[in-house]
Order: structure tokens, then C-alpha cells, then sequence
């Protein structure tokens, strides 16, 4: 069985290939050739499209065309039952008996009406049990003072070595006071104990 010959194409006015029949029809299923492509044998010509060159008919193939499938619906919950009724719950629940499944009356004769009459009673069985009294928070270690000597006596130290040995004491001394006004006034003004 004989291969028919690789084709050249000529796509946007340039040449291109040659192209085996499988590349051509890689290149049909992604829509860069079309029936009405122009192919030759050679590189220059003479060029006829490739719906007309013998053994090439089959490089584009029918598309399968999708669509979206019928619909079919299966009803499942057959219950022959009526639908539940809002007011005839309402009415169960006001006599105190009911064949609601999960359905336990009030205890109190009395069950509340309105929002502010069930907060109210939340809050009586809250205060029952004991759930309303806050415990008292451990304390709290404050680290601020120590932090605040460690960076303290280590930012002074810096400033009277270093820059009382390339400034002069007058220049750390200077610095020293800056850096201990501005570091009291950051962890006593600025920030929160912790």
C-alpha cells in the first residue's frame, strides 16, 4: 500500500511543510487548514486545494456534533402522605400533644410569645446553671519593665562605646539621652502593658 505524496502548504502567503496526510489531519481537527487550503506537491507550486488532490478526501473528517442530552426525571419520594400543614403544627403545639416525630411540649404551662420572653428565659436557665459568672482571669506577668531595662541599658551602652569612640562623649551623651527619652516615651506612652 502506497502513502500518497507529503504535501507543502501555503498558509498566509508563506510556505510551509511538507506534511504527511496524518500531520495534515492534526492540523484539519485543529482548524488551521480548511477543504479550500492550497497544497502542492513542491514548494513552487503549482498549488490546487486540498479537497481536489487525489488520496487527501479523508483528511477532514465529519465532526461529531455534541448536544446536550434529554432530560429525564425520575420521581423518587413517592408519599402519598398530604403535605404538612404550618397551622395545624401550630395548633398541635398549643395543645400540648402531637404526632410530629422530635415534638416534646413546654414544660411551663406558659411558653413564650415573643422574642424578648425567650431571651428572658435563656437567661433564667443560664444563671441556673451557673453560666453567667465570669472566673476570674489569671494575672498577668509584666514583661514590660524588664524589656524595658534590657533595651534601655543596651541601647546606652551602644551609644556611650560606639559613639563616644568615633563622636566624642559629648555626641553620645547627646544620643544616649535621645534614645532613653524616646524609648520610655514608646513602651510606657505607646504601648499597652503585655
Amino acid at each position: 500500500m502506497s502513502h500518497p505524496p507529503a504535501l507543502f502548504l501555503r498558509l498566509n502567503n508563506e510556505v510551509r511543510g511538507p506534511f504527511r496526510k496524518e500531520q495534515l489531519r492534526e492540523l484539519a481537527e485543529l482548524w488551521i487548514i480548511t477543504p479550500t487550503t492550497e497544497v502542492s506537491e513542491s514548494a513552487a507550486g503549482p498549488w490546487t486545494r486540498i479537497q481536489e488532490t487525489t488520496g487527501y478526501a479523508d483528511v477532514f473528517r465529519e465532526r461529531t456534533q455534541y448536544q446536550f442530552k434529554a432530560k429525564e426525571f425520575a420521581k423518587l419520594n413517592l408519599d402519598t402522605t398530604p403535605p404538612v400543614d404550618h397551622r395545624d403544627l401550630i395548633a398541635a403545639a398549643n395543645r400540648g400533644n402531637s404526632t410530629v416525630p422530635g415534638f416534646h411540649p413546654p414544660v411551663s404551662s406558659k411558653s413564650p410569645a415573643t422574642v424578648e420572653e425567650v431571651l428572658q428565659l435563656n437567661r433564667k436557665h443560664e444563671r441556673q446553671a451557673g453560666l453567667d459568672v465570669l472566673k476570674p482571669m489569671p494575672p498577668v506577668i509584666n514583661r514590660r519593665r524588664r524589656d524595658y531595662w534590657i533595651v534601655l541599658i543596651g541601647g546606652n551602652l551602644f551609644f556611650f562605646f560606639v559613639l563616644n569612640a568615633i563622636s566624642g562623649p559629648a555626641v553620645g551623651a547627646l544620643m544616649a539621652f535621645f534614645y532613653t527619652v524616646g524609648i520610655t516615651w514608646v513602651m510606657y506612652g505607646v504601648m499597652d502593658k503585655y
